[in-house]
């Protein structure tokens, strides 16, 4: 496995990204020089050497709020992606290995959460309950699940005819245990795949409301620091360009992982 991931550039680029991205969110408030929220220095100075990217326009450093971003962020895309994991597996092995009504019952339900905007639902429920990242997380998560279980569905009804799994039920295993242990293990790879890029999606859905004024005031985010930088974009360029920057990161790991996980997944010659 380690030979097929130094062969495959996009696996090794997007995992090395994806990893360097986890270890700045992990130490972000170890290695940022003050506290994002205090002002520190003159407003809109732009990148020195005592402020790496600038500061905004109340004087607060830049640089630590792109970090304080990097946690906000990432903590978003892990609990979509739970939510997503959990739902999109469970639905599409249910509906894939039992199939008959079952299947057709989860599909319906599958294809009404799969029409749902979830950009506008998402306002809607801050417009509601009011912002946070617990319910904009909950959202995106209860949304984004259905093309995972389709891919999840399709992986298993070409399991589920293979031999493997009718010796498992010549043998008396229980169907929840076959489903465990021999069906899940083989549909996770194509699952992981499909959860690399939802995550890159929600980094990019939290980041457009929070450019929107959206997002949760309490936690600062990429999106966030945009959209308080729109305002200074002819006198203050960094404001705009290193949280951008920092979202493109994200999104690009995230991408190039999944890329890279389906070229692993793909057999070869």
């Amino acid at each position: 496995m380690i030979d097929r991931l130094i062969r495959t550039p996009t696996a090794l680029i997007g995992l090395g990204l994806t990893l360097a991205l986890v270890a700045v969110a992990v130490v972000a408030e170890q290695i940022a020089p003050y506290d994002p929220l205090v002002i520190v220095g003159p407003p809109l100075s732009a990148p020195n050497m005592t402020f790496l990217m600038g500061t905004d326009d109340l004087g607060r450093d830049l640089f630590s709020g792109v970090l304080a971003g990097t946690r906000t962020s990432l903590a978003i895309a892990v609990g979509v992606g739970t939510l997503t994991m959990l739902i999109g597996t469970t639905v599409g092995l249910a509906a894939g290995f039992w199939g008959g009504l079952t299947d057709d019952v989860l599909m319906r339900v599958t294809e009404l959460f799969q029409v749902l905007p979830r950009f506008f639902l998402a306002i809607v429920v801050i417009a509601l309950f009011g912002p946070g990242l617990d319910r904009l997380i909950i959202v995106l998560g209860l949304t984004s699940w259905t093309t995972l279980a389709r891919i999840v569905r399709a992986q298993t009804l070409s399991i589920r005819e293979r031999e493997f799994i009718e010796a498992a039920r010549s043998l008396g295993l229980k169907e929840s245990r076959i489903v465990r242990h021999h069906v899940l293990p083989n549909v996770l790879p194509a699952a992981l795949v499909m959860l690399a890029l939802v995550m890159g999606q929600a980094l990019l859905l939290e980041a457009s409301l929070g450019f929107l004024g959206l997002g949760d005031p309490n936690a600062i985010s990429w999106g966030f620091l945009a959209g308080q930088a729109q305002r200074f974009l002819r006198v203050a360029w960094w404001l705009s360009l290193f949280p951008g920057l920092a979202l493109v990161w994200a999104v690009l790991a995230f991408n190039l992982l999944s890329d890279g996980l389906n070229e692993l997944r793909a057999p070869r010659a």
